[in-house]
Protein backbone atom coordinates (compact mmCIF):
# COMPACT_ATOMS: atom_id res chain seq x y z
CA UNK A 1 0.00 0.00 0.00
CA UNK A 2 1.22 3.33 -0.34
CA UNK A 3 -0.77 4.51 2.24
CA UNK A 4 0.33 4.39 6.24
CA UNK A 5 -1.08 4.70 9.41
CA UNK A 6 1.18 7.88 9.41
CA UNK A 7 -0.63 9.16 6.38
CA UNK A 8 -4.51 9.43 7.76
CA UNK A 9 -5.69 12.55 9.53
CA UNK A 10 -8.91 12.11 10.90
CA UNK A 11 -10.13 15.92 11.98
CA UNK A 12 -13.20 16.69 12.99
CA UNK A 13 -15.23 13.74 11.84
CA UNK A 14 -12.84 14.88 8.26
CA UNK A 15 -10.14 12.21 7.04
CA UNK A 16 -7.67 13.50 5.20
CA UNK A 17 -5.74 10.43 3.61
CA UNK A 18 -2.03 11.32 1.61
CA UNK A 19 -1.60 8.60 -0.85
CA UNK A 20 2.52 8.23 -2.61
CA UNK A 21 3.37 11.04 -0.59
CA UNK A 22 7.23 10.24 -0.68
CA UNK A 23 6.72 10.69 -4.27
CA UNK A 24 7.57 7.28 -5.82
CA UNK A 25 6.69 8.15 -9.03
CA UNK A 26 4.94 4.61 -10.19
CA UNK A 27 2.16 3.01 -8.98
CA UNK A 28 2.78 -0.81 -7.89
CA UNK A 29 2.32 -2.89 -11.11
CA UNK A 30 -0.84 -4.23 -11.01
CA UNK A 31 -2.30 -2.44 -8.35
CA UNK A 32 -4.30 0.71 -8.00
CA UNK A 33 -3.06 3.23 -5.22
CA UNK A 34 -6.06 5.10 -5.55
CA UNK A 35 -8.91 2.24 -5.06
CA UNK A 36 -6.93 0.97 -2.13
CA UNK A 37 -7.15 4.37 -0.44
CA UNK A 38 -10.66 4.33 -1.62
CA UNK A 39 -11.30 0.86 0.09
CA UNK A 40 -10.29 2.51 3.79
CA UNK A 41 -12.96 4.92 3.31
CA UNK A 42 -15.86 4.67 5.91
CA UNK A 43 -18.70 6.37 6.57
CA UNK A 44 -16.41 9.79 7.67
CA UNK A 45 -19.12 12.40 8.80
CA UNK A 46 -17.42 14.98 7.16
CA UNK A 47 -16.49 13.33 3.72
CA UNK A 48 -12.91 12.33 2.58
CA UNK A 49 -9.92 13.96 0.91
CA UNK A 50 -6.96 11.74 -1.06
CA UNK A 51 -4.48 13.57 -1.95
CA UNK A 52 -2.09 12.09 -4.44
CA UNK A 53 1.57 12.61 -4.58
CA UNK A 54 3.54 13.44 -7.90
CA UNK A 55 3.59 10.29 -10.05
CA UNK A 56 1.64 7.86 -12.45
CA UNK A 57 -1.28 5.68 -11.22
CA UNK A 58 -3.15 2.83 -12.75
CA UNK A 59 -6.58 3.01 -14.15
CA UNK A 60 -10.07 1.94 -13.29
CA UNK A 61 -10.44 4.26 -10.36
CA UNK A 62 -14.28 3.60 -8.69
CA UNK A 63 -15.66 5.95 -6.62
CA UNK A 64 -18.59 4.39 -5.13
CA UNK A 65 -19.04 6.42 -1.37
CA UNK A 66 -20.51 9.34 -1.27
CA UNK A 67 -18.87 12.78 -0.15
CA UNK A 68 -15.14 11.79 -1.48
CA UNK A 69 -12.26 14.29 -2.85
CA UNK A 70 -9.44 13.25 -5.22
CA UNK A 71 -6.96 16.33 -5.45
CA UNK A 72 -3.57 15.64 -8.28
CA UNK A 73 -1.85 18.55 -6.65
CA UNK A 74 -2.20 20.70 -9.28
CA UNK A 75 -2.07 18.17 -11.81
CA UNK A 76 1.52 16.63 -10.56
CA UNK A 77 -0.89 13.12 -10.46
CA UNK A 78 -1.42 10.75 -13.88
CA UNK A 79 -3.64 8.50 -14.24
CA UNK A 80 -2.35 6.33 -17.05
CA UNK A 81 -5.50 5.08 -19.34
CA UNK A 82 -4.76 2.26 -21.76
CA UNK A 83 -7.02 1.13 -24.70
CA UNK A 84 -10.77 -0.13 -23.37
CA UNK A 85 -9.94 1.38 -20.33
CA UNK A 86 -11.93 4.35 -18.08
CA UNK A 87 -9.67 6.88 -15.84
CA UNK A 88 -12.06 7.63 -13.02
CA UNK A 89 -15.56 6.13 -12.53
CA UNK A 90 -17.99 8.00 -10.39
CA UNK A 91 -21.05 6.45 -8.58
CA UNK A 92 -21.78 8.48 -5.90
CA UNK A 93 -22.93 11.59 -4.77
CA UNK A 94 -20.74 14.70 -3.69
CA UNK A 95 -17.58 13.49 -5.28
CA UNK A 96 -14.84 15.84 -6.22
CA UNK A 97 -12.12 15.22 -8.74
CA UNK A 98 -9.39 17.89 -9.04
CA UNK A 99 -5.74 18.72 -10.58
CA UNK A 100 -5.66 15.61 -11.71
CA UNK A 101 -3.72 14.46 -15.36
CA UNK A 102 -5.67 11.79 -16.83
CA UNK A 103 -3.88 10.67 -20.28
CA UNK A 104 -5.13 8.22 -22.52
CA UNK A 105 -3.74 6.15 -25.00
CA UNK A 106 -3.97 8.40 -28.60
CA UNK A 107 -1.04 8.90 -30.48
CA UNK A 108 -1.25 11.88 -32.38
CA UNK A 109 -4.46 14.26 -33.43
CA UNK A 110 -7.85 12.96 -32.78
CA UNK A 111 -8.37 12.76 -36.41
CA UNK A 112 -6.81 9.19 -35.88
CA UNK A 113 -9.24 7.81 -33.23
CA UNK A 114 -12.06 5.67 -34.59
CA UNK A 115 -15.65 5.15 -33.14
CA UNK A 116 -14.56 1.73 -31.61
CA UNK A 117 -11.07 3.12 -30.18
CA UNK A 118 -12.72 2.97 -26.47
CA UNK A 119 -11.19 4.72 -23.90
CA UNK A 120 -12.26 7.54 -21.01
CA UNK A 121 -11.26 9.70 -18.75
CA UNK A 122 -14.06 10.19 -16.38
CA UNK A 123 -17.24 8.23 -16.49
CA UNK A 124 -20.53 9.68 -14.01
CA UNK A 125 -22.35 6.65 -14.10
CA UNK A 126 -25.99 7.21 -12.77
CA UNK A 127 -28.63 9.81 -12.86
CA UNK A 128 -28.58 9.42 -8.97
CA UNK A 129 -24.69 10.69 -8.99
CA UNK A 130 -25.32 14.65 -7.82
CA UNK A 131 -23.12 17.42 -6.69
CA UNK A 132 -19.93 16.01 -8.94
CA UNK A 133 -17.17 18.49 -9.39
CA UNK A 134 -14.99 17.71 -11.87
CA UNK A 135 -12.72 21.12 -11.85
CA UNK A 136 -9.12 21.84 -12.89
CA UNK A 137 -8.30 18.66 -14.55
CA UNK A 138 -5.98 17.90 -17.70
CA UNK A 139 -7.84 15.21 -20.10
CA UNK A 140 -5.87 14.27 -23.28
CA UNK A 141 -5.69 11.59 -25.49
CA UNK A 142 -8.77 9.61 -25.08
CA UNK A 143 -12.25 8.59 -27.14
CA UNK A 144 -14.08 10.46 -24.52
CA UNK A 145 -12.99 13.23 -21.85
CA UNK A 146 -16.14 12.72 -19.66
CA UNK A 147 -19.08 11.20 -19.81
CA UNK A 148 -22.16 11.62 -17.92
CA UNK A 149 -23.88 8.32 -18.58
CA UNK A 150 -27.60 8.66 -16.91
CA UNK A 151 -27.16 5.02 -17.69
CA UNK A 152 -29.96 3.67 -18.29
CA UNK A 153 -32.03 6.64 -19.23
CA UNK A 154 -34.24 6.89 -15.70
CA UNK A 155 -37.69 8.24 -16.18
CA UNK A 156 -36.33 10.76 -13.27
CA UNK A 157 -33.83 12.35 -12.37
CA UNK A 158 -30.32 13.52 -13.81
CA UNK A 159 -26.76 13.77 -12.79
CA UNK A 160 -25.68 16.87 -11.78
CA UNK A 161 -22.67 19.23 -10.73
CA UNK A 162 -20.24 21.07 -12.38
CA UNK A 163 -17.34 20.34 -14.90
CA UNK A 164 -14.86 23.64 -14.97
CA UNK A 165 -11.74 24.81 -15.59
CA UNK A 166 -10.54 21.43 -17.42
CA UNK A 167 -8.14 21.36 -20.14
CA UNK A 168 -9.77 18.54 -22.68
CA UNK A 169 -7.88 17.66 -25.62
CA UNK A 170 -7.68 15.40 -28.29
CA UNK A 171 -10.79 13.52 -27.98
CA UNK A 172 -13.58 12.65 -29.93
CA UNK A 173 -15.88 14.24 -27.74
CA UNK A 174 -14.56 16.27 -24.57
CA UNK A 175 -17.60 16.43 -22.46
CA UNK A 176 -20.88 13.98 -23.43
CA UNK A 177 -24.24 13.50 -21.95
CA UNK A 178 -26.25 10.82 -22.55
CA UNK A 179 -30.24 10.52 -21.86
CA UNK A 180 -30.04 14.40 -21.10
CA UNK A 181 -29.94 17.87 -22.03
CA UNK A 182 -26.98 18.65 -20.01
CA UNK A 183 -28.57 21.92 -18.19
CA UNK A 184 -28.08 20.05 -14.23
CA UNK A 185 -24.25 20.99 -15.15
CA UNK A 186 -22.40 24.03 -14.61
CA UNK A 187 -19.68 24.06 -17.87
CA UNK A 188 -17.67 26.85 -18.25
CA UNK A 189 -14.33 27.64 -17.99
CA UNK A 190 -13.33 24.68 -20.02
CA UNK A 191 -10.60 24.68 -23.01
CA UNK A 192 -8.53 22.92 -25.59
CA UNK A 193 -5.16 22.68 -27.25
CA UNK A 194 -3.64 22.76 -30.35
CA UNK A 195 -5.68 19.27 -31.54
CA UNK A 196 -8.74 20.05 -30.44
CA UNK A 197 -11.21 17.68 -30.16
CA UNK A 198 -13.32 16.51 -33.10
CA UNK A 199 -16.61 17.99 -30.33
CA UNK A 200 -16.32 20.14 -27.36
CA UNK A 201 -19.82 19.42 -25.20
CA UNK A 202 -22.26 17.01 -26.90
CA UNK A 203 -25.65 16.64 -24.95
CA UNK A 204 -28.46 14.72 -25.82
CA UNK A 205 -26.65 11.08 -26.93
CA UNK A 206 -29.02 8.11 -27.28
CA UNK A 207 -32.40 10.19 -27.19
CA UNK A 208 -34.64 10.14 -29.58
CA UNK A 209 -34.41 12.48 -32.48
CA UNK A 210 -36.48 15.84 -33.08
CA UNK A 211 -36.76 16.35 -36.70
CA UNK A 212 -36.78 20.80 -35.79
CA UNK A 213 -35.01 23.13 -34.69
CA UNK A 214 -34.27 23.42 -30.63
CA UNK A 215 -36.57 26.47 -28.93
CA UNK A 216 -34.55 29.95 -29.30
CA UNK A 217 -33.32 29.64 -25.36
CA UNK A 218 -31.68 26.42 -26.88
CA UNK A 219 -30.09 27.74 -29.23
CA UNK A 220 -29.00 30.76 -27.08
CA UNK A 221 -27.74 27.43 -24.36
CA UNK A 222 -25.70 25.87 -27.12
CA UNK A 223 -23.96 29.12 -27.98
CA UNK A 224 -23.57 30.68 -24.22
CA UNK A 225 -21.70 26.84 -23.30
CA UNK A 226 -19.31 27.89 -26.43
CA UNK A 227 -18.84 31.40 -25.18
CA UNK A 228 -18.27 30.19 -21.98
CA UNK A 229 -15.70 27.36 -22.71
CA UNK A 230 -13.02 29.67 -25.11
CA UNK A 231 -15.05 28.33 -28.04
CA UNK A 232 -15.86 24.95 -27.63
CA UNK A 233 -17.30 23.69 -30.14
CA UNK A 234 -21.10 22.35 -29.04
CA UNK A 235 -23.76 20.08 -30.15
CA UNK A 236 -27.26 18.41 -28.98
CA UNK A 237 -27.45 15.18 -30.53
CA UNK A 238 -30.96 15.62 -29.63
CA UNK A 239 -32.42 17.86 -32.68
CA UNK A 240 -32.17 17.22 -36.23
CA UNK A 241 -31.17 20.83 -36.93
CA UNK A 242 -30.04 24.13 -35.90
CA UNK A 243 -28.44 21.55 -33.26
CA UNK A 244 -24.90 23.09 -33.05
CA UNK A 245 -22.64 26.05 -32.47
CA UNK A 246 -20.46 25.67 -35.43
CA UNK A 247 -20.16 24.08 -38.90
CA UNK A 248 -16.72 22.99 -39.73
CA UNK A 249 -16.12 22.55 -43.54
CA UNK A 250 -13.47 20.06 -45.13
CA UNK A 251 -11.02 22.14 -46.56
CA UNK A 252 -10.15 19.60 -49.34
CA UNK A 253 -13.83 19.79 -50.23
Amino acid sequence: SAATSSDFINTGGTLTLNVNAVNTLADTPGGNWINDALGMVGGVTGGTTINLGAGTYAAGTSITKNNVTIDGGNRQAKISVAAGQTGVTIDASNVTLEGLEIAGPVVGDQATITWSDNSWGVQVTHATNTNVTIDDNDIHNLRTGILIANSGNPVSGAASGSITNNVIEDTKGGILVQYRDGSTFTISGNSQGQYGNEWGIVTGLQLAKISSDPSSARQTQILNWANANNGMTVLDRQYATGNRSAVIVDATG
